[in-house]
């Protein structure tokens, strides 16, 4: 019995897993004290997390034989973690126990690393527990990083309390053709938009209502649900591409013509409103206020009538307006629009506005031009109180872009993508707002495997946070792409735009 109690310990040093708290305070004597942080990645050092956040798991970057990990906090049982390599896989049920009962407290790593037979002990990394809760799941598209593998788009949903993926949409089920953005009413999965693009079935959105699909037979783009999920607006955009030789950003997309249309989830129609549907403007980015009352958007003038080149002249001084304007539900009519933020002000573009849950903020990003945040380096993320009408940028920007921003349903963490490590791969971060609106470090979507951006070369993009899993099985959605079963939608024409309904959405 001994022989086999011994066999055991020792498969689990092998392992990595072996949890022998009662090893600490032995190489803590032993040790000696390194006046520096651990080398880790990804960088989790003086981070603020949710108490349901899935294990930080990490790789120690410092040299040594064997390792030892104590993860503690206030009150609880430390989590303690010796490994032959520097590979530091968290027990999930552990780390969650930990996290849950020291809310609001201290977390504590301790990094030990044994070399040529002595021990050292670096200085203890900091982070914090939060008070508030994480939205449980997280919605979003990876591609690949060159623009033309559309067959390599899928959406999928991170339970973010485990670190477990699982696949919503895949392209290469009805390649080809590509899966475009979703948008999801509430945070709530059991009322969800898809908008699909094919070569062979056409363009169409998937409407999702209680696991009951319909399709409607065109093409929509950037989207955002009214909260009572009667309607949607969404935005009809004729884009363009173009690369620089010579600029830091080598790729870019422009819209040649965009507007706002509104869907009626009861009705099944679009229709337009001339207000946010103008020939000489071009709107996009759709956002309601978490009481219906008003929707936020971008629009700037269009500054071309005809041009034979591209990129057309003038694209490097094509700057976007924050704008809002009213809604009465009751009577569904519309105000008129009005500058929540000029570009005139900023000398920047403003672009993807997103309101918090509690009507407080709205989170945007400005950049240099054009309507494409998520391809310029220049972008960063602005917060501003709507009630002083004052904004600042987060603390949490870097010097790459950011963009792709959602607020999880309590107001307290957003997601984001950042391009910070290296300028070209875009990844999800997760950062606190406080009830101020100041931002602590973001710190990037931990991953099962510690290594698993050290090889993963995809794009993230349209993160959306959800409250619940998303159920309805992609076998259903795909049967639905490919069914004849259609609800046809004549684009409407008004007075107003005699020309922009001319144009196809793509």
């Amino acid at each position: 019995m001994r022989r086999v109690a011994v066999y055991i310990i020792l498969l689990c040093v092998a392992a990595g897993i072996g949890c022998c708290r009662g090893h600490f305070s032995d190489i803590s004597q032993r040790s000696t004290a390194v006046d520096r942080l651990p080398s880790m990645r990804p960088d989790y050092n003086g981070v603020k997390v949710p108490p349901n956040i899935g294990p930080l798991n990490f790789v120690i970057g410092e040299r040594g034989s064997a390792f030892f990990v104590r993860i503690s906090s206030t009150s609880g049982t430390p989590i303690d973690l010796f490994a032959p390599g520097p590979r530091v896989v968290i027990p999930q049920k552990k780390w969650a126990a930990l996290l849950s009962n020291n809310a609001g407290k201290p977390l504590h790593i301790d990094v030990f690393a044994r070399n040529k037979g002595a021990w050292s002990r670096y200085k203890t990394v900091e982070d914090s527990i939060a008070f508030e809760k994480i939205d449980p799941y997280l919605v979003y598209r990876t591609l690949s990083v060159l623009y033309n593998f559309s067959r390599d788009l899928c959406i999928y949903q991170r339970d973010l309390e485990t670190n477990r993926e699982s696949e919503v949409l895949n392209a290469r089920n009805f390649f080809p053709g590509c899966c475009n953005c979703h948008t999801l009413c509430n945070n709530d999965p059991s009322r969800a938009m898809f908008h699909v693009r094919t070569q062979d079935l056409g363009n169409s959105a998937l409407v999702v209502e209680n696991g009951a699909i319909t399709k409607i037979n065109t093409k929509l783009g950037y989207s955002s649900w009214h909260p009572s999920g009667k309607l949607a607006v969404c935005s009809l955009n004729k884009i363009n591409q173009c690369f620089h030789a010579a600029w830091r950003d080598l790729r870019d997309a422009f819209d040649l013509t965009s507007g706002l249309v509104v869907y009626d989830a009861v009705k099944h129609s679009v229709v337009t409103v001339p207000q946010i549907y103008k020939e000489e403007e071009l709107e996009t980015w759709p956002c309601w206020a978490p009481d219906g009352k008003y929707l936020y958007f971008s629009s700037a003038p269009v500054p071309w009538k005809d041009f034979k080149t591209v990129p057309p002249p003038g694209l490097e001084k094509l700057r976007y307006n924050l704008m809002r304007i009213s809604y009465d539900e009751k009577t569904g009519t519309w105000g008129d629009p009005e500058v929540v933020l000029s570009s005139e002000t900023t000398g920047l573009s403003i672009t993807q506005p997103r309101v918090s849950p509690d009507g407080k903020f709205v989170l945007f990003c400005m950049h240099r031009y054009g309507p494409s945040p998520y391809l310029q380096h220049s972008s960063d993320l602005y917060l501003m109180n709507l009630s002083t009408r004052a904004y600042l940028p987060l603390s949490a920007n870097s010097g790459f872009s950011e963009s792709w921003h959602t607020w999880s349903s309590n107001g307290r963490w957003i997601a984001f993508t950042s391009k910070r490590d290296g300028g070209i791969l875009a990844r999800i971060y997760l950062c606190r707002i406080d009830a101020a609106g100041a931002s602590s470090k973001p710190f990037i979507m931990p991953q099962a495997d510690p290594e698993f951006y050290d090889s993963f070369i995809k794009v993230y993009n349209v993160p959306e946070f959800s409250t619940a899993r998303f159920t309805v099985p992609e076998r259903k959605l795909v049967d639905a792409i490919k069914s004849s079963k259609k609800i046809d939608v004549k684009m409407p024409v008004t007075g107003a735009t005699p020309v922009r309904t001319k144009v196809k959405a793509e």
